[in-house]
C-alpha cells in the first residue's frame, strides 16, 4: 500500500522566505532570521533567529529534503527519536530545549523546521582561542557536564556523542548546555550512526557496541582533561586502531584476563589491544601514582583534577565512576577552594530524571515504516502547536495482519 502522509491545516501559517548561504528558510512571522550559522552534511541549514513573541534568541534548523529522507528510514527515525527525547528531557537547564516545531508546509512533507533554545557558542571556540579557559572554568564546566549526565542517565537516556562541539557555552553566565541530541540512545534501543572517535570509550572501539552511560562519563573526563591540557583531543585519531593505540599508551594496556572479562569475546580489535606495548605501572586508578602523573603531566592539573581524570578515564568500564558517584565523591567538586570558588556539589540542585512509562514506550521500538515516522513527528508538532495543526494527530497506520499459522 502506498504511504500517505497525514494532511494538515496550513492556511493559518503565513510564512516569509529569507535567503541565506546554502539555501533559504521559510519561517512563520514569529521568527526573524539574524544570520546564517552553517549548512552541514547532515542535510540541515542552521540559522540564528529572534523569537518576537518570547523576545529571546533561538536557533532554527531546517531539515532539507525532509520528504525524500523518508526513503532513509534510519535517518528519519533518528530525527523522530530526537524530537521525542527532547520532549522527554524538557525542563532541565543543562540541555538546549526544543522551543517549537514548524509543521511541513504541504502534504508532501518537503520541509521541517525545529526551533531550539540558544545556548551559546561551541566550547571548541574557547579551547582554541588566544585566551583559553582557566582551571576554574574547566572545573565548573566539568561539574555542569556531569550534572547533566546524571539527570539523563537516571532516566535511561545516553547522549552518546559528548565532545566540545556539542557543548555550548553562554558567554554571559559561563553556564553550559548540551546540544544535538540526534545521536541519543534510550536504553533498550539500538541506533545506527557515526560518532566522534576521539571521545569514544575503549569498549565501544573494541566491540563497536551501542553508546552507554559509562561511555558518556569517559567522554566527559576526556573533555575535562582537554580543557586543562589545551592541546586538542586527548586521544585524537582518524581510525579506531589509532585511537586505541593512544589510549593504551597513556592509560595503559589492560591484561588479557581483564580484557576478556570486559569485552566478553575475542575480536580482531581485541588482539590489536593485546599487541600494544605494556606501559610500566599502568593501568591504574590511583591518581597519586608516579606512573599516572607521568602519563598525565598537565601543568594546570592539581591533585583533585588528576583524581577526577583517573576516575573517569578508566579502561575498565566496571571501575569507571558513574556521573552521580563522581559528583558525590570526587574532591574536585566537594572542597571549597577559595572564597570566590566555593564547593560545587549540591544534591538539591542535581535532579534525577524519573524513568516513566513514556520512556518505556519510547524504548520499546522505533516506527517500523515511513508512515509511522510521520505520525510520530506529527504528534510532536501537535504538542507544540495544537491550534495551528487543526486538532488531533492522524490515526496511526494500520498494522499488518498476523501471519497465518
Amino acid at each position: 500500500m502506498a504511504d500517505k502522509a497525514p494532511r494538515m491545516n496550513t492556511t493559518n501559517l503565513p510564512r516569509h522566505e529569507t535567503r541565506c548561504n546554502g539555501g533559504s528558510v521559510s519561517l512563520v512571522s514569529r521568527y526573524a532570521v539574524i544570520k546564517n550559522v552553517r549548512h552541514n552534511k547532515r542535510k540541515r541549514i542552521t540559522v540564528s533567529a529572534f523569537d518576537q513573541r518570547s523576545q529571546i534568541p533561538v536557533i532554527v534548523q531546517k531539515r532539507i529534503d525532509w520528504g525524500t529522507e523518508m526513503t532513509n528510514l534510519d535517518e528519519a527515525r533518528r530525527i523522530a527519536r530526537e524530537l521525542r527525547i527532547l520532549k522527554y528531557l524538557r525542563g532541565f537547564d543543562g540541555i538546549c530545549a526544543l522551543v517549537d516545531i514548524i509543521q511541513p508546509s504541504d502534504d508532501a512533507w518537503t520541509d521541517l523546521y525545529t526551533i531550539h533554545e540558544y545556548g551559546g557558542v561551541p566550547m571548541t571556540r574557547y579551547i582554541n582561542s588566544k585566551h583559553p579557559p582557566t582551571p576554574r572554568h574547566a572545573r565548573y564546566w566539568c561539574y555542569q557536564l556531569l550534572r547533566t549526565l546524571k539527570f539523563m542517565h537516571a532516566g535511561g537516556v545516553v547522549h552518546g556523542h559528548i565532545c566540545p562541539e556539542k557543548i555550548l557555552v553562554n558567554a554571559m553566565s559561563a553556564d553550559i548546555k548540551l546540544s544535538d541530541l540526534g545521536r541519543c540512545v534510550v536504553e533498550g534501543c539500538s541506533v545506527a550512526g557515526s560518532y566522534n572517535m576521539s571521545y569514544m570509550c575503549p569498549e565501544e572501539l573494541v566491540v563497536k557496541q551501542q553508546p552507554s552511560a559509562k561511555g558518556d562519563v569517559w567522554a566527559a573526563g576526556c573533555v575535562y582533561a582537554e580543557l586543562l591540557e589545551k592541546k586538542g583531543p586527548l586521544f585524537q585519531g582518524s581510525s579506531h586502531k589509532e585511537v586505541l593505540a593512544k589510549i593504551c599508551a597513556r592509560v595503559g594496556r589492560p591484561s588479557e584476563t581483564l580484557l576478556r572479562d570486559m569485552i566478553y569475546g575475542d575480536t580482531p580489535m581485541h588482539q590489536f589491544v593485546l599487541a600494544q606495548d605494556p606501559v610500566p605501572g599502568l593501568p591504574t586508578g590511583d591518581s597519586t601514582s608516579p606512573y599516572f602523573r607521568a602519563a598525565f603531566s598537565i601543568a594546570d592539573a592539581d591533585a583533585d583534577a588528576l583524581q577526577c581524570i583517573a576516575a573517569t578515564v578508566r579502561f575498565d568500564p566496571r571501575a569507571r565512576m558513574t556521573a552521580e558517584n563522581a559528583l558525590a565523591s570526587l574532591k574536585l567538586f566537594q572542597a571549597r577552594r577559595s572564597d570566590s570558588d566555593p564547593c560545587l556539589h549540591n544534591p538539591r540542585d542535581e535532579p534525577r530524571l524519573a524513568c516513566s512509562a513514556y520512556h518505556e514506550s519510547m524504548a520499546s521500538r522505533d516506527a517500523p515504516d515511513a508512515a509511522g515516522v510521520k505520525v510520530c513527528v506529527w504528534t510532536e508538532c501537535v504538542h507544540h502547536n495544537p491550534s495551528a495543526t487543526g486538532g488531533a494527530p492522524p490515526p496511526p497506520p494500520p498494522r499488518a495482519p498476523p501471519p497465518r499459522t
